[in-house]
């Protein structure tokens, strides 16, 4: 079980509102750089507008075989 640095568990919440607040002061700390070892969740040379292209050819696939 993962602990962060107030001694909390990541892995339990007592409630829906707390899990919220744990998931959002989480995603603050990676963004000011504090979790060092948690992975960039997006890959570093995607751009949007291939990433649209992409799940758009994606989309038609997946309508025309259905």
């Amino acid at each position: 079980m993962d602990m962060d640095r107030s001694g909390a568990s990541s892995k339990t919440a007592s409630s829906p509102q707390a899990a919220r607040a744990e998931g959002e002061n989480h995603w603050k700390r990676v963004s000011i750089g504090e979790d060092k070892d948690q992975k960039e969740t997006k890959a570093p040379d995607a751009r949007p507008e291939e990433c649209l292209i992409q799940h758009q050819a994606m989309m038609t696939l997946i309508r025309m075989s259905g």
